[in-house]
């Protein structure tokens, strides 16, 4: 054989042994990463971006440690095993949920909404706001506002009604002395589901706060008879019952007329796992891979490895087998 032949030959082999090496180790990972892979049997990794809430905490990394605290609350009181919760870099949160065979799509994206639910309840004064009229009156009879059940509140000067975000900043938020409790003073495991129902019909979630919380809401309740008092869940109006006299137990109720007994419970354990100090986002989950991918990206170097292996060999044969020039 010619060295033109040989040489042409060993450069074959060379070639050969790097595509070994390219292609056996992603093939063998992704076969892998097809049975174990979480991402497709409905379970997988999601990143989660932390964000500070509007007049919340700065986004720290004792934040963050209070985002992860939360989220393991959570994902033990809605039932979700071997999940992981975990800091990624500096305002991120990785969470990855376990395999679920038969899963859908939706059935994960749903359990990740419930996740990141923020879940904050508080009870606030409708100090601007009336309802009703006659003997039913309730509220600040000069009251700018006019509540209409549920989030709907109306500007009684321009006749116009407020959109979610006005009823926020005009209404909830304009002033923050007129939080009177929040859901963070719940007793441990405070929040409960009452399957019996109110006088009203619906589910009830009965909730239990502690003795300063109770001791709060027995001061204003026994001064501010006959005022609108909302409950409000994630920044919305549920409802705002008139005070009748003074509530002193610290006991409350919150009525859902149209809830199916596992939202409700839901709703009890995310109250009682307590709310994020933070709001959370999805952040491109389809730049993370699961945890089989791990596994895949070593059995792909592995291949690499092989393959560079199988190159240095060939040289070295080649090389050996080269005859020596004859000396002159």
């Amino acid at each position: 054989m010619t060295p033109l032949r040989r040489n042409t030959l060993y450069l074959a082999l060379v070639l050969l042994a790097v595509c070994i090496g390219v292609v056996s180790g992603p093939s063998v990972s992704r076969r892998m990463a097809l049975r174990q892979g979480g991402d497709l049997v409905g379970g997988g990794p999601v990143v989660l971006q932390m964000e500070q809430k509007p007049g919340g905490p700065a986004i720290t990394q004792d934040v963050q440690q209070q985002v992860v605290s939360v989220l393991q609350s959570r994902v033990n009181a809605l039932g979700v095993r071997e999940a992981l919760v975990q800091k990624r870099g500096v305002d991120q949160v990785l969470v990855e949920l376990p395999q679920t065979p038969g899963a859908s799509a939706e059935q994960l994206r749903r359990q990740v909404d419930l996740l990141i639910a923020p879940a904050a309840l508080e009870f606030i004064w409708l100090k601007d706001c009336k309802a009703g009229v006659g003997a039913g009156a309730a509220g600040n009879p000069s009251g700018r506002y006019e509540y209409l059940g549920g989030n709907r509140v109306r500007d009684l000067v321009s006749r116009k009604m407020l959109t979610p975000d006005e009823i926020r900043t005009r209404v909830l938020y304009k002033d923050p002395a007129r939080i009177v409790i929040t859901g963070s003073q719940l007793r441990p495991g405070g929040a409960r589901v009452d399957l019996a129902g109110g006088p009203r019909g619906g589910i009830e979630t009965t909730l239990e706060f502690n003795d300063e919380a109770t001791q709060r809401f027995a001061a204003f309740t026994r001064g501010h008879v006959g005022a609108l008092l909302a409950i409000v869940l994630n920044g919305e109006i549920t409802s705002a019952p008139r005070v009748s006299g003074e509530i002193p137990d610290g006991m409350a109720r919150i009525t859902q007329s149209n809830a199916k007994i596992q939202e409700a419970q839901e709703l009890a354990d995310l109250l009682n796992a307590g709310a994020l100090p933070a709001s959370l986002r999805r952040f491109r989950p389809s730049d993370v891979k699961a945890s089989g991918a791990g596994s895949a990206i070593l059995f792909g170097v592995e291949g690499g490895m092989v393959g560079v292996a199988l190159c240095i060999l060939l040289a070295l044969v080649g090389y050996s087998r080269r005859r020596p020039t004859p000396a002159a």
